[in-house]
């Protein structure tokens, strides 16, 4: 009997919490849902900075997103907090997640971009090796996909730079840090994931 009780105590639980979660207002849209009002009614200049702030939202909520996909620090090594940012650029809305990486001296920047205006670029860079050798840089392959990568050992100092799922600029670039643990986050970043996604 208690468990059944339980049971049942459960099942309102949950079916309250969903109730709850679709009462909850989503931000994005009831921005958009505004501008069509707006838009409706012939406020075309209001319409169009409603639309906006509901597109920035959005990008907001991506760029939170992309941090699920940062490497965990290595042994020895600690992770700052992870910045996010959503920028309207012109035609592109690009946003992104950045995560430093510390130990001692050294210092590992990841950082994965979506909808970057660089990345058509790095395209054509990778299946170009003349175009990356001019960069100074060598073709590598990270977790089976091409990636360019600069290093000088002198300043033990570089970055790797690659693109996942046509759509996302992913850069690791390292300060005072071993060529080895440039490469170690580069592998860390979660690919499955964002080509899921």
């Amino acid at each position: 009997m208690k468990r059944m009780n339980l049971f049942l105590i459960v099942i309102l639980f949950g079916s309250l919490t969903f109730q709850v979660s679709l009462v909850q207002a989503d931000d994005v849209l009831d921005a958009a849902e505004e501008a069509i009002k707006l838009y409706k009614e012939g406020k075309y200049s209001e319409a169009a900075g409603n639309f906006e702030y509901a597109g920035q939202l959005a990008r907001q909520k991506r760029s939170g997103q992309l941090s699920d996909y940062l490497p965990a620090a290595l042994d020895g090594w600690e992770a700052e907090e992870v910045e996010t940012q959503a920028v309207a650029a012109g035609m592109f809305g690009v946003t992104s997640a950045e995560r430093t990486y510390t130990k001692g001296d050294s210092s590992i920047t990841v950082s994965i971009m979506a909808d970057s205006p660089m990345i058509q670029g790095m395209i054509m860079m990778l299946q170009n090796p003349m175009i990356a050798a001019s960069q100074g840089g060598e073709l590598i392959k990270v977790d089976g996909r091409k990636a360019l990568l600069q290093y000088d050992a002198a300043n033990k100092s570089g970055q790797v730079q690659l693109v996942a799922a046509n759509q996302y600029f992913i850069q690791v670039e390292g300060s005072q840090a071993e060529k080895e643990d440039v490469l170690k986050y580069a592998v860390g970043v979660n690919y499955g994931g964002l080509e899921e996604k």
